[in-house]
């Protein structure tokens, strides 16, 4: 004899259940559970979804906000710094027009050419990673200054007191046109040739910002604005060179202010084929000039368009692989990209609470929808069973059978019509006996 099969063995092990299911009653039930909880679960699934849409709406504007608000204020601090310098170098056009005409009169021996100096190791000498510059030990000595002349020394004298009023640098460089460094804050820096350095080239011409770069006085992250020292009656006597402290810049970069748990700014500039990130990051405060990402890696993507000069927001990933809410653009004056960015999971965590929310008041609902939709499939099943019994019993000849089901509907009628129906069997049955027992003459 054959195995029974899956279907055969579940009908055995719930006849009831299996029953049950194939009822009028199990059906209305489930229809109008159907009616009923469908409508209500599609309402609260499309209020859930628009509302973590709403959600990560209005978080990608707040990002975009954040972004614009960082960008302009980096672009006004760099700015205000760049106005700065050309002011300062202004101010020291009367000091170096001094020390050139005392050259000039053979009052102060002219030093030898820039390329028999020492080279001032500065950014270009720095790796993008790794330790810093080399100690002030390694320095070469200069050499042709063991007694300053007076126009030097009120040079060094103006540049020191302005170091001393403008904190926001740590160190001033005078370059003469040919490339040497004439005074410095930084006296171990005089003497040395600068001529290779990109900001004393791009500085002959215009203000220049030479990108961020380990300092080797410091030995913390820096970069050096530029600006040409012109004389109206000689023309460009030479560069003022100016180290920033990055603090008031990278403020503006690591402030979370409205950013939650989880959001941080980025900033990044490109080197070739990298993005290489030149501030510290909320989750990682050695990211400056340590972490890079590939170019073309979707993780960069953000900061690449904005280091393009295209701004947007958007649903990304960032350098954690986090699924992340960002908004970008770019700070043209340090030619940087800005990506403002939070988890994805933070900014729609409100959504997720109010579903939660939703849901905990749904389950009582539905509970009572159930409970209502059983009674309401009871009351109106019962008659009809009771009419399913009754009719068996008169199958088996049984014809005592009294319903007992007031209503007014349908089924009502139904119950009348079986009443009479079941009289008048009982007559034909009666009548039919009777004649049957007269006798025959």
């Amino acid at each position: 004899m054959a195995a029974p099969t899956g279907a055969v063995r579940r009908r055995r092990r719930w006849p009831r259940l299996s029953r049950w299911i194939h009822t009028w009653r199990a059906k209305l039930l489930l229809l109008l559970l159907g009616f009923a909880i469908v409508p209500l679960m599609a309402q609260a699934l499309w209020d859930y979804l628009a509302t973590r849409r709403a959600f990560e709406t209005s978080t990608l504007e707040a990002m975009e906000g954040l972004a614009h608000a960082k960008a302009q204020a980096l672009e006004q601090l760099t700015s205000d710094r760049k106005t700065q310098v050309e002011r300062i170098a202004g101010l020291l056009t009367p000091r170096v027009r001094a020390l050139a005409t005392a050259a000039d009169v053979g009052a102060i021996p002219r030093s030898r050419a820039p390329g028999e100096l020492p080279v001032l190791r500065d950014a270009e000498a720095l790796p993008t990673s790794g330790p810093a510059a080399p100690s002030q030990s390694d320095e070469a000595e200069p050499k042709g200054y063991s007694a300053p002349p007076e126009p030097l020394l009120q040079l060094r004298e103006a540049l020191a007191l302005l170091l001393w009023d403008q904190r926001q640098f740590e160190e001033l460089l005078v370059i003469d046109p040919r490339g040497r460094v004439v005074a410095s804050t930084h006296k171990e820096h005089e003497g040395h040739d600068a001529e290779a350095l990109a900001y004393f080239r791009g500085g002959l011409g215009v203000t220049y910002v030479q990108p961020v770069f380990l300092s080797p006085l410091t030995h913390r992250l820096t970069l050096v604005i530029a600006t040409p020292i012109r004389d109206p009656e000689r023309g460009v006597q030479g560069v003022l060179a100016a180290r920033l402290n990055l603090e008031s810049l990278f403020q503006v970069v690591t402030e979370t202010t409205g950013l939650g748990e989880t959001g941080e700014t980025v900033v990044a500039r490109r080197d070739g084929d990298r993005v290489v990130f030149v501030a510290p990051t909320r989750f990682d405060p050695g990211a400056a000039l340590q972490r890079s990402l590939r170019v073309g890696d979707p993780r960069g993507r953000p900061i690449e368009e904005a280091i393009a000069g295209r701004s947007g927001r958007a649903r990304a990933h960032d350098y954690r692989r986090r699924d992340v809410l960002a908004a970008w653009e770019q700070v043209p004056s340090l030619d940087w990209g800005l990506m403002v960015k939070i988890d994805r999971s933070e900014a729609l965590r409100p959504a997720v609470d109010a579903g939660l929310r939703a849901l905990a008041l749904a389950i009582p609902l539905v509970l009572g929808v159930f409970a209502v939709s059983w009674l309401a499939s009871r009351a109106l099943v019962q008659p009809l069973v009771e009419l399913r019994a009754a009719a068996d019993r008169i199958s088996r000849g049984d014809l005592d059978v009294a319903l007992d089901i007031r209503s007014r509907d349908e089924v009502g009628e139904l119950t009348d019509s079986f009443d009479r129906m079941v009289a008048a069997i009982r007559f034909f049955r009666e009548h039919t006996r009777a004649e049957d027992e007269e006798p025959v003459e």
